[in-house]
């Protein structure tokens, strides 16, 4: 018993230690408690040796937590600090502008085209080849002036055989006239005969009839000069006939000689026409815009040749969005825009309903320059317009400049009034006109701001004017 005993105290001794009698960690992780009974008889089932590691998890999380928060706060602090102690930006060289009172046109814009007055395209009147060009694209030209030569064997073979074909018509017309004034003559002189025979059958009857009176002549005398008179009649009305029959056919055959002349004459005009039309001429007094003839080549009927534009005369033709074409009037003043040169128009013309498209309706507007287009203008060149509908008396305004885009159109920069110190405040714009800007709502007539760019200190809400490098816009 005594070993017995021995032997459970070292088991005991053995399991409180979680090793075995050879020293290799046993301890179960479930072990029965000394609480009520489980199943068994024995104790409870108590976790043992788990929470302690939980803990020092949670432990480990909660620290590395405490250390990263403690960073941030060094960081901000650090830049807090930083911020605190950093040197004011002073701003030695700029310019300033001054918010003064203005007039603002209320403007409609588009977009147009500067198309002539008038343009042609000069095209080709026949088949035939390019023989010369005598102008260039860009060239002034007077009306009539020879643009280019053309060539055509065909037509010069035309008009030779126009012109023998007029003189072989005229010649058949004369030996026609000819043909016919001799047949008759022939016929006249055969009426004359015929007269002349039926006269002396007349004097012959009277002293044949006092002769048969009187016994002197016979009946068949008698009848045979009757019948010779009546013969002599039916002769001179069949000559008269003829002679009638003769002068109609005549006249027409002279009407029919008169037309086959006439129809070559005009055969020969027409080709020595289109001749002439070889020789092509422009229409107008103008600038040539295209050439597309070249020497050598062959052109057919209607092919373009050159297209010439009145430059002199030229407008603008424009669209504006159809919501503004409501205020825009014929009449109207307006500022045609290319490039950085401006010249005054006027509205001329306003159509009278809207196109759409996939960007919306617009309205056409034809716009005239009363003084004349410069020669500096191209036709078809691409223009802006500006139509004034109304205008907008003593508003705030500003000059534009850099400090609109480097403002991000929200702010500017105040000059104080001892002009060392410049703050930064919003702003808002409205109407643009020209080279000037309206201030809605942020600034005051009479206060100065700074006009130069804002860049490299768009980030601070004040800065600091050196007052000798300030200069004022002009």
């Amino acid at each position: 018993m005594g070993e017995e005993n021995r032997d459970l105290q070292n088991a005991g001794a053995g399991n409180a230690s979680g090793q075995d009698a050879g020293g290799h960690y046993n301890r179960p992780i479930f072990t029965r408690g000394t609480g009520s009974p489980g199943p068994s008889g024995g104790g409870t089932l108590a976790l043992r040796g788990a929470r302690a590691p939980l803990l020092s998890q949670q432990g480990r999380f909660i620290l590395y937590l405490l250390a990263v928060l403690l960073v941030m706060g060094g960081v901000a602090y650090y830049f807090a600090v930083y911020r605190l102690q950093e040197k004011p930006y002073l701003l030695r060289s700029y310019q300033t502008a001054r918010v003064e009172a203005r007039n603002f046109r209320q403007l409609v814009n588009g977009n147009g085209t500067l198309v002539p007055g008038q343009q042609f395209t000069v095209r080709a009147p026949a088949i035939a080849e390019v023989d010369t060009v005598r102008v260039q694209p860009g060239q002034d030209v007077q009306e009539g002036q020879v643009l280019v030569q053309l060539a055509s064997a065909d037509l010069e073979k035309q008009v030779l055989q126009a012109e023998r074909a007029l003189q072989q018509s005229r010649s058949d017309r004369d030996q026609g006239a000819l043909a016919a004034q001799t047949e008759e003559q022939k016929l006249s002189q055969a009426l004359e005969a015929a007269q002349d025979t039926l006269a002396k059958a007349q004097a012959r009857l009277p002293g044949i009839e006092r002769l048969y009176t009187l016994g002197g002549a016979s009946r068949q005398e008698l009848v045979d000069a009757r019948d010779a008179v009546a013969k002599a009649k039916r002769d001179v009305e069949a000559a008269r006939q003829a002679l009638q029959q003769s002068r109609a056919t005549r006249t027409l055959a002279r009407q029919d000689a008169d037309r086959r002349v006439q129809g070559a004459q005009q055969d020969l005009e027409l080709a020595r026409r289109q001749l002439t039309e070889l020789t092509v001429c422009s229409p107008i007094a103008g600038r040539v815009l295209e050439v597309q003839a070249r020497p050598r080549l062959r052109v057919n009927p209607g092919d373009s040749l050159a297209i010439v534009a009145d430059v002199a005369h030229q407008q603008i033709k424009a669209s504006v969005d159809a919501q503004d074409a409501g205020s825009v009037a014929v009449g109207q003043p307006a500022t045609i825009r290319v490039g950085s040169a401006a010249y005054a128009a006027v509205v001329s013309e306003v159509a009278p309903q809207a196109t759409g498209n996939s960007q919306g309706s617009t309205v056409e507007v034809v716009l005239k320059i009363p003084q004349g287009v410069p020669a500096t203008l191209r036709p078809n060149t691409a223009v802006g317009i500006e139509i004034q509908v109304g205008e907008k008396r003593d508003a705030p305004a500003l000059p534009r400049g850099p400090y609109l885009t480097s403002g991000q159109s929200r702010f500017v920069y105040v000059v104080s009034p001892d002009g060392r110190r410049a703050h930064r405040r919003q702003v808002s714009y409205g109407l643009i006109d020209g080279d000037y800007v309206e201030v809605l709502s942020g600034l005051s007539k009479g206060e100065v701001i700074i006009y130069s760019d804002y860049d490299e200190f768009v980030d601070r809400k004040e800065i600091q004017l050196a007052p000798e490098g300030g200069v004022p816009y002009k």
